[in-house]
């Protein structure tokens, strides 16, 4: 046999090779032994494969049921009828929200500076207020969180904000530390509820103020996350109304005021019962006032919504990282958008490929729980295809792909952007494109989806994973149960064919 890219054999070779024949009629049952092995061989591969496509049909089923509407919406009542929805604690602000300080800066410079190519928000106390360049700011003193400011002098006051702002150090400002847990436009309804505590326990003199303490200490009634949505639905709609009165008498103004304001005291004094491990929570006769409420200011209580992405979460565009950076030696795991839809299922732990420590610096970062988003593909199929990156070390991503980061539970939301009805009705709709189809983040953020509490996500999670697991382990037996048919396959073929002498 020769050197060089083909082998082959010499017919020569070939003429004097010797087999052993035996008679037709062995030779014949021979064929008919090794006939039955690769039908049945082909039978099992065919049954299994009816298996494993029943089995992906019956996950698909469910996937549509468990993420539709109307089951959704069963759900909310039943989980809002469970008292772990309904328990009421107390918490210290400073547990519940991160502190945050301003900037030093006197009102002559804030009047120098003012509208000076300003772009950020800086309050000073009562109705003050200027905007600066962030430049004279400083990046690092910009707050970015929704929050509220505390207006510690003078009048004292809180306000809610929820753009790009500072303020002067003599005040400070809470934002909600975790998002599943307090609403903090929430909190700023409490505190304006009880101003009258703060300014009775302000420090007397020239002019009033409270100290950190009095309201890092506080502690506000919590309830669940899902009854402050409520509230503050509600709230803010009563807000809309007595702002909005051209056209009515002022006898009909302050019977509107008095309205909001009776609301406004009944929803943050809440009315409780105990359960019989003395735990406190809402009673029925608040569920009626705040179901009442709702209908006055036309919200719709204990009913599902849909969110728009760019109200759940943020946006995050990848950059660069070219296949040739791919490194086996890297330390740094990396997730390639076009592996979201090639290798990938709804979520990952362990990226395929991974990037040396110096690359990864140039790429972005993703965080445990972050999505990633395949943003173009040659077909709609595959574009806005997701994976959960459940991992516990940062990775990170590059071009063509997204990040959006949330808190709500990953898997819940892969599976909605895998393979809700409805999700892929509004994506291909935005999708453009022929020969490359691509989906901006700008459009992703008007995708709007059912969001369901936590729990709720966490149980449709738990029973779709038990499904995807029944199809993998399906799956799994097919290829072994093929694998073994082919041993068994060789085996009796060998022994068939090899002779004694």
């Amino acid at each position: 046999m020769g050197q060089g890219a083909l082998t082959s054999l010499n017919l020569s070779i070939i003429k004097n090779i010797l087999i052993p024949i035996p008679s037709l009629k062995t030779q014949e049952k021979i064929v008919n032994y090794l006939d039955k092995f690769t039908n049945y061989k082909e039978n099992i591969k065919q049954e299994l494969q009816k298996e494993v496509n029943l089995r992906n049909k019956q996950y698909e089923f469910y996937r549509d049921k468990l993420l539709s509407e109307e089951y959704l919406n069963k759900a909310i009542i039943n989980y809002y009828k469970s008292d772990n929805t309904r328990y009421l604690s107390y918490e210290k602000i400073t547990d519940i929200c991160l502190r945050q300080r301003g900037i030093k800066i006197t009102a002559k410079e804030m009047n120098e500076l003012n509208n000076n190519f300003s772009s950020v928000k800086v309050f000073a106390g009562g109705n003050t207020s200027a905007m600066l360049n962030k430049d004279e700011v400083g990046e690092e003193n910009v707050i970015n969180k929704p929050s509220v400011i505390v207006k510690s002098r003078g009048n004292i006051d809180f306000e809610y904000y929820d753009k790009e702002f500072t303020h002067k150090n003599e005040m400070w400002s809470y934002s909600s530390l975790d998002e599943s847990k307090l609403n903090i436009k929430y909190l700023y309804y409490i505190l304006k509820n009880n101003l009258k505590y703060f300014r009775d326990n302000a420090i007397s003199g020239k002019l009033p103020q409270i100290a950190t303490g009095v309201t890092d200490n506080y502690k506000i009634p919590l309830p669940n996350i899902y009854i402050q949505d409520q509230v503050v639905e509600i709230l803010d709609k009563f807000q809309e109304l007595t702002q909005n009165v051209s056209g009515l008498l002022p006898d009909e103004i302050e019977k509107r005021q008095k309205q909001y304001e009776h609301y406004r005291e009944k929803l943050l004094t809440f009315d409780t019962e105990r359960t019989r491990g003395g735990y406190q929570v809402l009673s029925s006769d608040y569920i009626r006032l705040l179901t009442q409420a709702g209908k006055l200011v036309g919200a719709k209580v204990f009913e599902l919504r849909y969110k728009s992405l760019g109200k759940i979460g943020t946006f995050e565009n990848g950059k660069g990282m070219p296949k040739s950076i791919f490194n086996e030696k890297g330390s740094v795991g990396a997730i390639h958008y076009g592996h979201i839809y090639t290798r990938y299922n709804l979520c990952v732990r362990n990226p395929i490929v991974k990037v040396t420590v110096q690359n990864a610096e140039k790429l972005k970062k993703v965080y445990t729980g972050d999505l990633v988003i395949a943003k173009t593909s040659e077909n709609i199929e595959d574009v806005m295809k997701t994976v959960a990156y459940l991992g516990n070390e940062s990775v990170v991503t590059g071009g063509h792909a997204a990040i959006f980061r949330h808190n709500e539970n990953p898997k819940y939301l892969s599976h909605v952007f895998n393979g809700a009805n409805y999700f892929i009705r509004q994506k291909n709709m935005l999708a453009r494109g022929v020969k490359v189809i691509e989906l901006s983040t700008k459009d992703m953020e008007k995708i709007k989806i059912l969001i369901p509490p936590l729990p709720i996500q966490e149980y449709i999670v738990s029973i779709l994973d038990k499904f995807e697991a029944l199809s993998q382990s399906t799956t799994e037996g097919l290829r072994r149960e093929i694998e073994l048919r082919e041993k068994q396959y060789e085996y009796y073929r060998e022994k068939l064919l090899t002779f004694e002498k």
